[in-house]
């Protein structure tokens, strides 16, 4: 499938900015209105019984409304008994009647002017939870992942028939409720991936051993469809080309299980990467940068000639547009990148670039909230999941609000009071905004958290909300504005003053590292581009160079360093510190380091302090700050000393809450929002300044 742009267009500028991204796409017998698609990710909103709900509908038709070509609705179970993982929150489509439910999200879908597909699957195997009572299932008897202790039951031919008959029947339901598509869930080590690989497929029979064999049951899976709809109903695989562990088949091999798929009847493929033993490539946290997973879309696009579709951050417009200028695949798609900003395709075609709400890649209440249990949302769009319910009306009576603190929590809540239509007012002490964000983007692999500062102030800026840089709001300050409500976001300091030595000269804070150097200019032309409340060129986002000498961490004196602190901010200000060429122990009180983080993005973390040479001390109680380094009681109880010509306090932090004890009974309408009220992460603070900004 050639990538051929259609010449210049009449209408928004994103046709001539971005003409590979914004021309229509075949897809089978469909025609896409772009090349962007969005990529299937669990919900976790259905009914107990696998229903669709009201959350769902909202939720897809967001996305569609804004620009997507086709959207791949999240993972759909065909049946519960074999293979009992699709229960709970999971959605079903093993009955006739669940087609009105799957009918209605299809008809929204459409409503918007996208194509509608459905992602099916036959099982998760020995990457899912059985309930009590149940086993788990796989290709052959093998340790299940999640309790490594039991064995997932190899299936019988009998089983694989009463599977693949219930995977036909559920795609003809999906055709009956509307769907233009249905795409085969068989990546990422579940059930389809554990006949695929060698890693799990140790049967003898005909579904085992060779190649062919080993393919039989996605062929089958295939041919269930083709079977029900006909021979051009557009059928998509999703697969992963490198499940990134060792053994695992090699490249070329996943190209010929490519060329088997299509012969068998996939009308497109889907390429990523990664199973549950290298989850992090699966969903690829901010430390793997932007677009990791295009070269495998590539090398699987180079043997065969139907629509490769390329997924894994690629959320940015101008490097969507280039992977496929550079012919690396046909169609780009984003999961987390839409639940961040469901309107990124629009907003991109539409030339407003500068209102992306990009993803940072944190995985915090997308893939960590599944894994949790819970329903999925966004740290920064507090409204993903709950578009029914978070609605930014227009207040009845505007009313003037004074917001305390220029950090994400503060501009968050002067963004969202701004947008009903109050009058706002924002106090910062320091001479610019972003608060903490400004520390946690410091290091180069931490450079998305500019993201939601970019967003934020370019919002501050349209809605029209002062700010007022190099002012520390007293009560004196806030009662001269006659405010009709007050929102206190102060944010917090950094914690670790009470451990003895702290005051020693060697001793630095983790967060002073990360402050902007005073004295260092930003050259020129970057200056010129960030405007009195930018941040930074818009478009393909920040990049290093630029503005790189005013936001390169102090240094830090001589070759060994130790951290006091092993959480996320311990452990990435370790990382940072040994990119730069230091010897770096860090040291945690807890059984487990970066334990204040996600799965996916912890074992990345851990992974890449492993590979940089980090010792990690667990268990170790931090007792003083001496001359040579740091006292600490190990696990077995002994005393000893970290050597290290620097100390990095990465302790916590508490709250800077003086101001919100002293106002809290001067106003009816007065909010504590952010670090100010707790010190937590990033997604509290956004989430708490949206509900403020609603409620004033």
């Amino acid at each position: 499938m050639t990538n051929g742009t259609q010449g210049p267009r009449c209408g928004p500028p994103g046709y001539d900015r971005y003409p590979h991204l914004f021309s229509e796409g075949r897809f089978g017998r469909l025609t896409l209105r772009n090349r962007i698609i969005m990529a299937p990710m669990g919900t976790g909103f259905a009914t107990p019984d696998g229903r669709v709900t009201d959350r769902h509908l909202h939720y897809y038709a967001e996305r569609a409304l804004g620009g997507v070509g086709m959207v791949i609705t999240e993972v759909v179970g065909v049946e519960g008994d074999i293979d009992p993982t699709p229960a709970g929150n999971l959605l079903r489509l093993d009955s006739d009647l669940q087609i009105a439910g799957f009918s209605d999200l299809a008809r929204v879908i459409h409503d918007h002017g996208a194509a509608a597909c459905i992602q099916l699957t036959p099982g998760f195997g020995r990457q899912g939870q059985a309930p009590p009572g149940r086993g788990l299932v796989s290709s052959s008897d093998i340790p299940s992942f999640t309790d490594p202790k039991t064995t997932a039951r190899g299936l019988s031919r009998e089983e694989i028939a009463r599977l693949v008959q219930a995977f036909g029947e559920a795609a003809r339901r999906a055709a009956s409720a509307g769907f233009d598509a249905i795409e085969i869930h068989g990546h990422a080590g579940y059930l389809v991936d554990q006949f695929l690989s060698p890693l799990w497929n140790t049967r003898t029979d005909e579904y085992g051993g060779s190649l062919d064999n080993r393919v039989r049951f996605a062929v089958e899976l295939i041919g269930s469809v083709r079977q029900r709809l006909g021979p051009d109903f557009p059928v998509s695989f999703r697969f992963s080309a490198d499940l990134k562990v060792p053994g695992d088949r090699p490249l070329e091999e996943a190209r010929a299980i490519a060329r088997r798929l299509v012969e068998a009847g996939a009308t497109a493929l889907h390429v990523d990467a990664g199973c549950y033993e290298a989850m992090p490539w699966i969903f690829p946290p901010l430390y793997f940068g932007r677009g990791p997973l295009v070269t495998l879309a590539a090398a699987v696009k180079e043997v065969v000639d139907v629509p490769v579709i390329a997924v894994g951050n690629i959320f940015e417009p101008a490097l969507a547009d280039q992977v496929l200028a550079d012919g690396q695949c046909d169609f780009v798609a984003s999961g987390r990148g839409l639940i961040a900003d469901p309107e990124w395709p629009r907003k991109a075609l539409e030339g407003r670039e500068d209102e992306l709400r990009r993803c940072i890649m944190c995985n915090e209440y997308c893939v960590g909230n599944l894994l949790a249990g819970k329903p999925l949302g966004c740290v920064v769009n507090p409204r993903a999941g709950r578009e029914k319910y978070y609605e930014v009306r227009r207040a009845e009576t505007p009313r003037r609000v004074v917001v305390v603190g220029g950090g994400a929590a503060g501009m968050q809540a002067a963004c969202t009071a701004a947008e009903r239509g109050h009058t706002v007012v924002l106090f910062e002490k320091s001479d610019r905004l972003g608060g903490q964000l400004l520390l946690a983007s410091a290091p180069a692999f931490k450079r998305a958290l500019t993201y939601p500062l970019e967003h934020l102030r370019t919002r501050l800026e349209k809605l029209g909300v002062e700010v007022r840089l190099r002012t520390e709001a007293t009560p004196q300050h806030i009662a001269r504005e006659r405010p009709d409500a007050v929102i206190v976001a102060t944010g917090a300091r950094p914690a670790g003053a009470a451990v003895p030595g702290a005051d020693k000269r060697h001793v630095v804070k983790a967060w002073d590292l990360h402050r902007p150097r005073p004295g260092l200019e930003k050259p020129a032309r970057f200056a010129a581009a960030l405007g009195a409340l930018g941040l930074g060129a818009r478009g393909d986002g920040p990049t290093r160079g630029e503005g790189e000498a005013e936001r390169r961490p102090a240094p830090v004196e001589g070759d060994r360093v130790v951290v006091a602190g092993g959480g996320l901010v311990g452990c990435e200000t370790a990382l940072d510190l040994a990119r730069q060429g230091k010897q770096v122990t860090v040291v945690e009180t807890l059984p487990e380091a970066a334990g204040d983080l996600n799965p996916v993005n912890r074992t990345a973390l851990l992974g890449l302090l492993a590979e940089a040479d980090v010792t990690v001390l667990t268990g170790h109680r931090i007792t003083a700050v001496v001359d040579e380094g740091l006292k600490v009681v190990g696990p077995d109880g002994r005393e000893r000393v970290v050597e290290a010509d620097t100390v990095v306090l990465a302790l916590g932090s508490e709250p800077e809450d003086e101001l919100a004890r002293e106002l809290r009974r001067e106003y009816a309408r007065f909010f504590v929002v952010g670090d100010c009220a707790e010190p937590r992460r990033l997604g509290e603070a956004i989430h708490e300044g949206f509900v403020a900004g609603l409620q004033v």
